[in-house]
């Protein structure tokens, strides 16, 4: 049984104010485990064993949003704006995100040590056997079994309207599609507007067709060679 404290405070803050929002921070809070837990995640082909600590979750918007009765979108604006306000903070790589409710040590602590110790064993196995369906993927030890996460329609559609060269829609959507068994939402749209940034005022012809660019990885590149290109490209026309 998970539970979680939420003190009167709340009654005075700025989450309190608007209900969509708080009711994506109570979800955060529930969802947070109390102490250190273990869970598996796809990562590719292969399965990692992800260490969270108290006040930890994996996070994935498909597997909240309909969980709280929202749109993705704004599932992942909500949480963004926790993490403006200093609620949260998130952590994304190309597979999963781990969100962190800040300062979860200072109110969610309990006096009566032995009694969450015990507690504590209960939730972590709990965790690790239900905190992988927040992701949007199933995981399980029969790899066999596992399926892989998937890009919603409208995730595919906004990875491509962010690419800075808008050219082979319908092969460019495929190939984003299959990038997206691999890499999160947040990640492949996250490197796409570095890119679209990093090359800001570079003629389009230069820029690469969007198939191209999924299908050579080029989200997996270090983003300092994207800026690095550029200004070599600028000094060259001018």
């Amino acid at each position: 049984m998970t539970w979680c404290k939420l003190h009167s405070q709340i009654l005075d803050s700025r989450v309190f104010l608007n209900e969509g929002l708080l009711k994506v921070w109570i979800y955060c809070l529930c969802r947070a485990n109390i102490g250190q837990a273990v869970v598996e995640m796809k990562t590719g082909r292969s399965i990692t064993e992800v260490e969270l600590a108290p006040g930890q979750f994996v996070f994935g918007r498909n597997q909240a949003a309909k969980k709280l009765g929202m749109s993705p979108s704004t599932v992942w604006k909500r949480i963004n704006k926790l993490k403006m306000m200093g609620n949260v903070d998130i952590k994304s790589d190309s597979h999963y995100s781990i969100v962190s409710i800040c300062n979860w040590s200072t109110y969610q602590s309990t006096p009566n040590g032995k009694e969450h110790q015990k507690e504590q064993a209960s939730d972590n196995q709990v965790t690790t056997k239900e905190q992988p369906s927040d992701t949007g993927k199933i995981y399980k030890k029969d790899k066999s079994n596992i399926e892989e996460y998937i890009l919603s329609d409208s995730e595919i559609e906004e990875i491509y309207n962010a690419y800075p060269r808008k050219v082979g829609r319908a092969e460019a959507l495929r190939k984003i599609k299959k990038a997206g068994k691999t890499h999160s939402f947040e990640f492949l749209i996250g490197k796409v507007r570095e890119y679209a940034k990093a090359t800001s005022g570079k003629d389009k012809q230069y820029i690469p067709h969007p198939k191209t660019w999924f299908h050579q990885e080029r989200f997996n590149d270090d983003p300092s060679e994207w800026r690095a290109e550029q200004k070599r490209d600028m000094e060259v026309w001018t």
